[in-house]
């Protein structure tokens, strides 16, 4: 019999370094440079065009799971149509820092999606295509 992760179970963590300050140029990054750049209030109503807004980045050197494995939400994909979503935890080690949860049943296997909430404006090649084909 499968297991079932109900709505809410803790699934990942999402943590590495230090918060990128908020005023801290990053506009001439490419997308290849901030793949992995999340905002870490992203699913509390923060609105996060405001330069104000805290941001976590994996460093390249990290991204994968044999340099880096301690917590491994960054390697959740994306869906328009997701599984799971961002929430906040206080972990034991690495203190207040984002998490993914389940936001509906998940069986054994079935792989987990978060949606990623760029701009249409100002976002990968990859996820507009994605957008598009909806």
């Amino acid at each position: 019999k499968h297991k079932i992760l109900q709505p809410g179970t803790v699934v990942a963590f999402r943590t590495m370094v230090s918060g990128i300050p908020a005023d801290e140029e990053d506009t001439d990054d490419s997308w290849d440079d901030c793949s992995y750049r999340i905002f870490v209030a992203i699913d509390d109503g923060t609105d996060i065009d405001n330069d104000d807004t805290e941001r976590m980045d994996m460093p390249a050197m990290f991204r994968s799971t044999e340099n880096y494995c301690a917590t491994v939400a960054h390697k959740i994909n994306h869906s328009f149509n997701p599984n799971c979503n961002f929430s906040k935890y206080i972990h034991p080690m690495f203190g207040p820092i984002p998490c993914v949860i389940t936001s509906k049943n998940v069986t054994a296997g079935e792989e987990l999606f978060t949606y990623y909430k760029y701009l249409l404006s100002d976002c990968p090649e990859w996820y507009s295509s994605l957008w598009e084909q909806q």
